[in-house]
């Protein structure tokens, strides 16, 4: 079972992780060890953003979780945000890559080909 602190390492992006750290290295009540576990679970883990069309469940999100730590070979902070303007399929940031796998995409271009294909 993983500790609190690990638990909410899935919930924060990389980036998140950074300006809260950035605050806390500013208030002198947070201790050098809770700063440096903090770190340690937030900033050395790659960070894969994935936007869904729906609320995934926590099945959902343990096993997209797994299926990319096990292709990346490494534990990741896994981002996921809800869109339903991307109607199905998903939008992935990963390694600084942008990859839209949407139907919302899709249908937007089909409508741009079919548009100028009558003008």
């Amino acid at each position: 079972m993983k500790s609190p602190k690990e638990e909410i390492s899935n919930l924060l992006t990389k980036q998140q992780g950074e300006v809260l750290i950035e605050r806390m290295e500013d208030t002198k009540s947070v201790s050098s060890d809770y700063l440096e576990e903090f770190k340690r679970l937030f900033i050395s883990k790659p960070s894969v953003v994935l936007t869904l069309a729906f609320n995934p469940d926590t099945k959902f999100v343990s096993s997209v979780k797994k299926w990319f730590e096990g292709n990346l070979g490494e534990e990741i902070l896994l981002d996921l945000k809800v869109d339903p303007n991307i109607v199905g399929g998903i939008i992935l940031v990963c390694n600084n890559h942008y990859k839209d796998f949407s139907i919302g995409s899709a249908i937007s271009s089909l409508v741009l080909v079919a548009h100028k294909a009558q003008v």
